[in-house]
């Protein structure tokens, strides 16, 4: 459990609130996973990164945004961002460009 914004984080209820958005989604979205932090600003941030399958990243790419739009407001419903006092960023990605990310962190 970690402290952030509002009040306290339970990282159990913020991964089953990913797997019921992810579960829904199940077609675009690979995985979603998320990290707490600050933004630019300051204020207590949660950032998601989500992958999308290939599919979801096909054109016409007006349909990507209406995904993005979706599934940034599943996942704020869903961990109660606003309860929390939380302020949220959706980051999305391919299989590739998260593989590429990940590899860069950890280096």
């Amino acid at each position: 459990m970690a402290r952030a914004g509002n009040g306290f984080i339970h990282h159990k209820k913020v991964t089953a609130a990913l797997r019921r958005v992810q579960k829904r989604f199940a077609k675009d979205v690979i995985s979603i996973s998320y990290r707490l932090g600050n933004n630019w600003d300051g204020d207590p941030a949660i950032f998601f990164e989500i992958v999308l399958s290939d599919e979801a990243r096909r054109p016409p790419y007006e349909n990507l945004g209406r995904l993005g739009s979706r599934l940034s407001l599943a996942l704020n419903l869903e961990v109660r961002t606003d309860l929390l006092d939380l302020y949220s960023y959706c980051d999305f990605f391919s299989p590739a460009e998260y593989e590429a990310r990940k590899e860069n962190v950890s280096a």
